[in-house]
C-alpha cells in the first residue's frame, strides 16, 4: 500500500500502475507521459492546499520533468517557491521566474485565465512578504530595528521591479487601481 503525502490516500500497488500508465509486468516507459504530468500536477495541487510548498514544488519539478513546456507545472512551481519565502529567504525572484516561464508557455486558449491567476498569484506573494517585514512594526515599534526597516524597503522596492519584470517579459498588463 502506498500512501500520498499530501491527502492521506491509500493506494494498491495495481491502482498506482494504472495512474501511472504501466500495465502490470511492464516497465515503467520513459517517453513522456500525460498520465504521468497529469498525477503529479494534481499532486502538486493537493499539496499547495495542504501549505506543503515543498512537496508542491517538486511534484511540479517531477512535471516539468516530463514536459519542460507545461505551463500549469510552472505556475504551480511559481506559487510553491514564492509561499517558501521567509523573513531571511526571499524567494519572490524564482517565483517571477516561473511565472514568466508559465505565461511564456501557455497556449494562447489558456493564457488569458493563466494572467489572471499569475496577477493574482503575484500579489498575494508580495503582499505577504511584505507583511512578514511589516510585522515588526506597530504601536510599540521598539522591537523594529533599521534591519527590518531595510528588509521592508528592499522587499518592496523588489517587488516594483519583479514585477516591471513580470509584465517587460510576458506582456502581461497588471491592473492598476486608482
Amino acid at each position: 500500500v502506498f500512501v500520498c503525502q499530501s491527502c492521506g490516500s491509500k493506494y494498491s500497488v495495481e491502482e498506482i500502475r494504472k495512474m501511472m500508465g504501466v500495465a502490470s509486468g511492464d516497465a515503467p516507459s520513459k517517453k513522456t507521459n500525460n498520465v504521468d504530468i497529469n498525477n503529479f500536477l494534481t499532486l502538486a495541487r493537493n499539496a499547495l492546499e495542504n501549505d506543503k510548498e515543498a512537496e508542491a514544488e517538486r511534484y511540479a519539478n517531477k512535471a516539468l520533468e516530463q514536459d519542460v513546456n507545461c505551463a500549469e507545472a510552472w505556475f504551480l512551481k511559481g506559487k510553491a517557491v514564492g509561499w517558501q519565502t521567509t523573513g531571511r529567504k526571499n524567494r519572490l525572484s524564482d517565483a517571477t521566474s516561473a511565472f514568466i516561464k508559465a505565461l511564456n508557455c501557455a497556449s494562447s486558449a489558456d493564457r488569458e485565465k493563466l494572467e489572471g491567476e499569475v496577477v493574482d498569484s503575484f500579489g498575494a506573494l508580495l503582499i505577504a512578504t511584505l507583511n512578514l517585514h511589516a510585522g515588526f512594526f506597530s504601536a510599540d515599534s521598539s522591537s523594529a530595528t533599521e534591519e527590518h526597516y531595510d528588509g521592508l524597503c528592499n522587499t518592496l522596492s523588489e517587488g516594483i521591479h519583479l514585477l516591471n519584470k513580470l509584465c517587460i517579459e510576458t506582456g502581461l498588463r497588471y491592473p492598476r487601481e486608482v
